[in-house]
């Protein structure tokens, strides 16, 4: 096999395995999309989630009574986790 021969073959290797990266390139791009969106949703609920706990906690509070203020106070605790998990 001549010296450009072997260059060539070379070459053509290289550009198959060029073409073998972009393609997992591509598909970890698209893989990452789909992640982040998913982290996003996460995020979304989490936030809704220490929302709702809150508003649990003032109207059991409102109630003005021993049960009431003992609910609140377990919505508030899990208002707190909430708000903890979006902070890492």
């Amino acid at each position: 096999m001549s010296e450009a021969q072997e260059l060539r073959d070379t070459i053509v290797e290289m550009q198959t395995d060029l073409d073998e990266l972009d393609g997992i390139t591509a598909k970890l791009t698209a893989e990452n999309g789909a992640l982040r969106t998913e982290l996003d949703r996460l995020r979304d609920a989490v936030k809704l989630a220490h929302e709702r706990f809150t508003s649990y906690a003032l109207t059991h509070r409102a109630k003005g009574t021993a049960d009431g203020d003992a609910k609140a106070a377990e919505n508030l605790r899990l208002a707190d986790v909430m708000k903890k998990a979006l902070e890492s």
